[in-house]
């Protein structure tokens, strides 16, 4: 039988500054009757808004319990199957944001570079012509501790010149209107490409592994995009391409891009799956 793992690391310092695991404090659950009953839902998104996890411990004790007691305290989750191929992956990296004690439930709410977005200020003034990539990948170093991974970009920033001044996030997200293309912060690592591109990862999907597959629609009854359910999946971040070949819904079969991933799990119950929204790949 294969056993189940989920992993949550505290760190003693903020997400701004380190989030190594090596002297974080570490709480471990496989599901045992003696460990900690431990659930979660994390959230991500394609798009800027940041990514967030809700995680549930119980019966954890209140020594413990004061050492989340400070804001964008450094924190990572990571979860999977013991001895399995994929072994135990990070599915979260962030900033504690929220910490909920409730009789003996402990809610902990973080969000992915918490920290990095909420106190990033740019000031920084090109004489033009200047690649947008190259303007993205600065702005981005304004963000302390945060690593830049893939970047696809295309264009120039103009003739005239640009000057950028203040909050750094609202700095992208200008850029991104104006030059079409998506940027979100993954477990600590930036990234951003053109609208229409992608990360160039590539998952396949078949009978064995998806549970559920349907059309999302909008209000109006437009296709907006579909949605499939599949057991946790902790490889896949938003931005990659999620490629369907199945024999029983073979109306699906093609590629799509993975627009947001929502993963949850129990360490004694029966939740482990991932949900992908996704949009054809053109």
């Amino acid at each position: 039988m294969k056993i189940r793992q989920i992993e949550l690391y505290v760190g003693p310092f903020v997400d701004t500054e380190n989030t190594s695991t090596a002297t974080a404090l570490k709480l471990l659950s496989t599901g045992a009757s003696d460990d900690l009953s431990v659930s979660f839902a994390v959230v991500k998104s394609v798009d800027s808004t940041l990514n967030k996890a809700e995680i549930q411990v119980e019966n954890l004790n209140r020594e413990t319990e004061s050492k989340f007691n400070q804001e964008n305290l450094a924190i990572e989750l990571r979860c999977g199957w013991i001895d399995s191929g994929t072994g135990i992956l990070t599915i979260h990296k962030g900033g504690l944001k929220m910490i909920s004690p409730q009789g003996d439930i402990t809610r902990i709410t973080s969000v992915d570079g918490a920290g990095a977005s909420l106190f990033a200020v740019t000031n920084r003034s090109y004489s033009g012509q200047e690649s947008l990539e190259q303007v993205v990948t600065d702005l981005v170093s304004d963000m302390p501790n945060i690593k830049i991974g893939k970047l696809s970009l295309t264009g120039k920033i103009g003739f005239k010149g640009r000057n950028f001044s203040g909050k750094t996030t609202d700095q992208l997200n200008m850029l991104a209107h104006q030059f079409g293309f998506t940027w979100s912060i993954q477990d600590g690592v930036f990234q951003a490409f053109m609208d229409s591109a992608s990360t160039e990862k590539i998952y396949v999907f078949n009978d064995n592994t998806i549970e559920d597959i349907r059309p999302i629609r909008g209000a109006d009854g437009s296709l907006t995009g579909f949605a499939m359910r599949s057991y946790l999946d902790p490889r896949i971040n938003p931005g990659d391409i999620i490629e369907i070949n199945s024999v029983s819904r073979p109306q699906y079969n093609g590629r799509y891009l993975d627009t947001k991933h929502t993963m949850t799990g129990q360490s004694h119950g029966e939740e482990w799956s991932s949900v992908f929204e996704m949009i054809v790949r053109q």
